[in-house]
């Protein structure tokens, strides 16, 4: 259901600057003129649209990487518009590291207008930096909604997990896991629509915590020295500073209680 912005994300992607792409659109349970507006689009260009039954963001994704021909692959969100050059920037990354099985872009909010946009427009650089500093030190470990991997690693190691909430940090922690690497393009952008208003937020942090903690049990062998500073430094942060709002609050309804 992306009536609203889908004909601006492919105007964008028609000029991004790239010596050969192929685009594909996957529509999966659109109750809206969604499927209408990219089949009518792609009429007299050459994008494929497909449509089938709604099954969740990974099951499009999946469908989208079987008609894929190129050894790269850039997922897209609908709602997410890159600037010309994102491509070439996000490819070189690959040509210096054959260990390299993800790229991830700077996300920046898109326009942001309300106060609660540009609180996360504030956010989204400050998350670009650490994204970048976490590369550095081999422990990125999410492939967010605007990311290019290489095609080989889906042809050993499957697809995108259809039964998690947040199948990017899924997929950056089974890349991980398998001993390759997510680099950061830091001046590669993206601009994304983020949540317009706190209920929205909300919904969207409680999916992303969610998800975490559907997620870490799974790869719970990660916290060793295997895995460097991602399964002794940067793991165990996480569950840290998600837990801590957590004991805080039990710490101040103690200390309530007491008094």
């Amino acid at each position: 259901n992306e009536e609203d912005v889908i004909l601006e994300t492919l105007e964008c992607i028609e000029e991004l600057d790239y010596p050969k792409k192929e685009v594909i659109v996957v529509d999966n349970g659109s109750e809206d003129s969604t499927f209408k507006q990219v089949a009518e689009f792609s009429l007299d260009r050459d994008i494929e649209v497909v449509s089938e039954e709604e099954g969740g963001k990974s099951t499009a994704i999946n469908t989208g990487l079987d008609f894929c021909n190129g050894d790269l692959v850039f997922v897209l969100d609908a709602d997410s518009r890159p600037e010309k050059g994102v491509l070439k920037k996000m490819a070189g990354y690959f040509e210096q590291d054959e260990d390299v099985m993800a790229v991830v872009p700077t996300l920046k909010a898109d326009s942001p207008s309300k106060i609660v946009e540009k609180i996360q427009a504030i956010e989204y650089v400050v998350t670009a930096f650490m994204r970048k500093i976490l590369s550095f030190i081999s422990s990125l470990n999410v492939t967010p909604g605007a990311s290019m991997y290489r095609k080989e690693f889906f042809e050993k190691y499957g697809g995108f997990d259809d039964s998690t909430l947040t199948e990017d940090l899924e997929m950056g922690m089974r890349i991980q896991d398998k001993g390759y690497r997510v680099e950061h393009a830091i001046d590669a952008v993206v601009d994304t629509k983020v949540p317009p208003s706190f209920s929205d937020l909300k919904r969207q942090r409680v999916r992303w915590g969610f998800g975490k903690f559907e997620i870490i049990p799974k790869y719970l062998h990660m916290f060793s020295r295997d895995h460097g500073e991602l399964g002794m430094f940067y793991l165990p942060s996480v569950i840290l500073v998600s837990l801590m709002p957590a004991v805080l609050f039990v710490y101040i309804a103690y200390q309530a209680l007491s008094n």
